[in-house]
């Protein structure tokens, strides 16, 4: 079995390569595994769980300004039922 780099190691790894000192961080609901996500449609969960990406942005905070954040992994059904919503599908 091989050993898995927690995300606190990657971001540990991965801080003194950046030369920006803030940061917008993104947080995609489907890597969270199934009981931490309550995301809208079931069978597309990664493997984290919710203490993973908080602790991660923690850590990020320690070293970095977050100039801001959000959270994507949501469909909502009537962004899909308006006009420009069925145009996004088919594009």
């Amino acid at each position: 079995m091989q050993d898995q780099e927690g995300v606190d190691e990657i971001i540990l790894r991965l801080l003194p390569s950046s030369s920006t000192e803030g940061v917008y961080i993104t947080v995609d609901k489907d890597v969270l595994q199934e009981s931490d996500n309550l995301a809208s449609y079931p069978g597309r969960q990664g493997n984290l769980t919710l203490n993973e990406p908080l602790s991660a942005i923690s850590l990020i905070r320690k070293h970095m300004k977050i100039v801001g954040a959000d959270v994507c992994g949501e469909c909502s059904r009537n962004t899909f039922q308006s006009s420009i919503g069925k145009r996004l599908l088919l594009w």
